[in-house]
């Protein structure tokens, strides 16, 4: 487990820079900014955004067509402009939701709302850790993962990998595996063993609704709906993690499986900001309200598919000398390309969103880096935990 990547920030953004949406909507502060810290030996590339802006799958358009600009000299072929593809979307109900039963009524909400607030006052502060997890130990996790399912036939419900030789064999992502994995590792010392829990993955409509959007076009936008999976501690604790795997990939195949169940979930979302007033003059809308007033929710992106190492391609911006292919104290160095990425919020301790994490996939060596963004109270737990011990998982042991 490594430090606050916030320690480092004077490094990726100017001193007097924006660090809130306010600061963007009351000034001429433009929306990306960018901001290049030279050494002798290394190169940091750092680019601040909103996410009202854009999500990552647009960052990551983003930075090939400024790769694409860069090296060819010449801009892309431009694309035309286009109406905005979600306007007409989530208009209508799914009368078959698997989330409809799980929806908050409007009391129940409300006191989501007050236990949320309450939380925030209790223990203000957020701050963010970065965990590595080696490359070959992530594989293999994933491979007791696969024995567990199939060991409770649960390869039905899940789906079946079709890389696999094997047409029976089950599929689960990398994802599928770290979201619980990480999830019960700090829930289970901090949350009473029976709270529900709901592990909220961000996932990308894009891919989902084919009519709506196309495969050759980018849409720089903010296009991202959860899909939640309900457990608790108790069941994170006791049961074995490919089976809480299996949990996450079912309700991501249940919830995301056609594209009226999705356009459901974007109704269910105008639904609930409409039914709370509080949210419209809110300056960030709290996503659709699932399971009890009491429900303790964690939000998990996976930032492996934006391909953000293959994305960026600077070599024409390197000098010559500067500069070789090659291996250097362990890490691939590609001319012009990363070696490694961090992400960081700019809202110090008043991030709103709380027990979150990303997953921010493999890195060039083959290893797995993910960091979370936890009140205060909660990292000092964590931290006791992993000192004293009391962690049966490889945090224990960095």
């Amino acid at each position: 487990m490594l430090t606050s990547t916030a320690k480092f920030q004077s490094l990726a953004v100017r001193p007097e820079g924006p660090t809130s949406i306010a600061d963007l909507l009351n000034s001429d502060e433009p929306q990306i900014s960018l901001y290049v810290v030279t050494f002798l030996g290394a190169t940091l590339v750092s680019i601040s955004w909103s996410h009202c802006t854009m999500d990552g799958t647009a960052f990551s358009n983003l930075l090939t067509s400024w790769s694409a600009i860069l090296n060819d000299g010449k801009p892309m072929e431009a694309f035309p402009e286009l109406e905005d593809p979600v306007k007409d979307l989530g208009l209508k109900e799914t009368p078959d939701h698997p989330l409809k039963g799980a929806l908050l009524p409007f009391w129940s909400a409300l006191a989501f709302v007050f236990r949320s607030v309450m939380d925030r006052l209790s223990d203000p502060g957020v701050e963010s850790r970065t965990f590595f997890f080696p490359g070959e130990w992530v594989s293999d996790l994933r491979k007791q993962c696969l024995d567990d399912i199939i060991a409770a036939g649960l390869n039905a419900k899940i789906g079946s990998d079709s890389s696999s030789s094997n047409s029976k064999s089950p599929f689960i992502s990398t994802n599928d595996v770290l979201l619980p994995y990480i999830t019960k590792n700090y829930t289970t010392v901090n949350l009473a063993p029976k709270r529900p829990v709901a592990i909220l993955s961000l996932a990308d409509i894009r891919c989902r609704m084919p009519s709506a959007f196309s495969e050759s076009m980018a849409y720089l936008s903010n296009l991202l709906i959860l899909s939640p999976t309900f457990t608790t501690p108790e069941e994170l604790s006791s049961h074995p993690l490919g089976l809480q795997a299996a949990k996450v990939r079912e309700a991501l195949v249940a919830q995301m499986s056609d594209e009226e169940t999705v356009e459901g979930t974007l109704y269910m979302g105008r639904r609930m900001h409409e039914m709370l007033p509080l949210q419209k003059k809110a300056p960030y809308k709290t996503a659709i309200v699932l399971g009890s007033s009491d429900t303790f929710r964690t939000v998990v992106t996976n930032w492996d598919r934006m391909s953000f190492y293959d994305a960026v391609d600077f070599r024409s911006a390197v000098v010559d000398g500067c500069a070789e292919d090659g291996k250097e104290g362990g890490k691939r160095n590609e001319k012009g390309k990363p070696v490694h990425y961090f992400a960081d919020t700019l809202s110090g301790g008043n991030n709103p969103w709380r027990h979150s994490w990303v997953i921010f996939g493999k890195d060039p060596e083959g290893d797995y880096w993910a960091s979370g963004w936890l009140p205060r109270k909660t990292w000092e737990t964590v931290e006791k935990d992993i000192r004293q011990g009391r962690l049966d998982t490889i945090l224990g042991e960095l």
